[in-house]
């Protein structure tokens, strides 16, 4: 039996309801069934609570479709036995006309698109911060000296979380710097008080390296250094030796691990002072994962970051990102180690072998593990290759 419906008026209902739809678009089901009938309904009721809610525009899902397209080499005139017709997919690709719940089960489907990415749920960051920190998280950074003061109560919370912020330069929750936007390439849900704690303790960090702060100017097109920064993948000391030609022009990279609640590889921010910095969780201990990870934050360094504060936090491994700039951060971490064209045309790409993923790492001067990992990360199967992304062997590698 369901749950009984009745017109949102909370958040915490609101939610409930969006992580309802999901599961039930999955099934696809008839619409004249009683799972149809409650799909629709459900569907109907979340888009009246975000307009009354939030009067903003929903989360554009044209980027997801777009990238798919790209990613399979398909064209426009492809959606239309999906979509509907010529017309439609213009319309829907202009943000003329919103999907449909039919849409939605068709695209998830033929094109392989996460739901998640195509019905979006909002979740107010303000309201999250207004919130009484969750104990177990200011224990955490507690029990991981981020910040001292004996023992953690539900009295007391708030003032471990200020001593953090007071670190960053602020006392409270409360000012611009900390509320600035904060992007998120993160699939599932999201704990902003955890990131927010995540990224002032990188700040921190940060500040404490021989980096040349202030040094920093962005490049017009950003890509040499990326591909500066790619070719010491080559090195049996390519790790260390990436933190240290990032610091020589003004990048500042911290290795932090995540907090719980936070599926998190890598974020890229700008400091008070204009130092961007990145920081690295290296929660998968495999070089095709930092790798990437790098590139991509490096990305959001040489063409997004614009003013302090500002953050782009991301789950390189597993997301599908719907943002134009997550998008662009992706295309370009992909690209330069491995570009489309050597891509399309390489025998590591078409017969998926060993011996062809260690002949075009020879040919690119590029780690192996790049080469495997990009194929894992395009066929969605993460236990082929494993002996070659090189598991284990970044946190060796960075230990000196």
């Amino acid at each position: 039996m369901f749950a009984e419906i009745a017109v949102v008026k909370t958040d915490a209902q609101y939610r409930d309801y969006v992580s309802e739809i999901g599961p039930l678009v999955a099934l696809d089901p008839d619409p004249s069934t009683p799972e149809g009938k409650r799909l629709e309904l459900l569907a109907l009721l979340v888009e009246t609570y975000e307009k009354e809610r939030y009067r903003i525009p929903l989360p554009n899902p044209i980027d997801a479709i777009l990238f798919r397209l790209e990613q399979k080499g398909l064209q426009q005139k492809d959606l239309i036995p999906i979509i509907g017709s010529k017309s439609r997919v213009s319309e829907i690709l202009a943000g003329k006309r919103r999907l449909t719940i039919p849409m939605v089960r068709k695209l998830s489907a033929h094109l392989a698109i996460p739901v998640s990415a195509l019905v979006e749920e909002h979740q107010p960051e303000s309201s999250q911060l207004d919130a009484e920190p969750p104990l177990s998280l200011v224990r955490e950074i507690v029990k991981r000296g981020w910040v001292q003061g004996g023992r953690v109560t539900a009295k007391n919370a708030k003032d471990f979380v200020a001593r953090l912020f007071e670190k960053v330069g602020t006392s409270s929750l409360g000012p611009a710097y900390l509320r600035s936007s904060i992007h998120t390439g993160i699939a599932g849900p999201i704990n902003i008080y955890a990131l927010r704690l995540w990224v002032a303790r990188v700040l921190i960090k940060s500040r404490e390296l021989p980096v040349a702060r202030g040094k920093f100017r962005r490049p017009e097109s950003g890509e040499e250094l990326l591909v500066e920064l790619a070719r010491l993948s080559w090195l049996d000391s390519g790790p260390l030796a990436a933190r240290d030609f990032l610091a020589k022009h003004g990048i500042a990279v911290v290795i932090e691990g995540h907090l719980p609640g936070t599926a998190l590889d890598g974020a890229a921010m700008l400091d008070t002072d204009g130092t961007p910095v990145i920081g690295l969780t290296l929660r998968y201990d495999r070089l095709d994962n930092f790798w990437f990870t790098l590139l991509h934050e490096c990305a959001h360094v040489v063409r997004h970051l614009e003013t302090p504060g500002e953050t782009f936090v991301d789950d390189t491994e597993k997301s599908f990102d719907t943002d134009v700039k997550e998008i662009e951060a992706n295309r370009l971490a992909r690209d330069t180690l491995i570009s489309q064209e050597v891509w399309r045309r390489c025998d590591a790409n078409r017969l998926k072998t060993g011996e062809a993923i260690n002949a075009l790492a020879d040919e690119l001067k590029i780690h192996p593990a790049i080469v495997a990992g990009r194929i894992r990360r395009e066929t969605g199967n993460y236990r082929i290759f494993s002996a070659l992304v090189g598991h284990g062997e970044l946190k060796k590698a960075l230990a000196p």
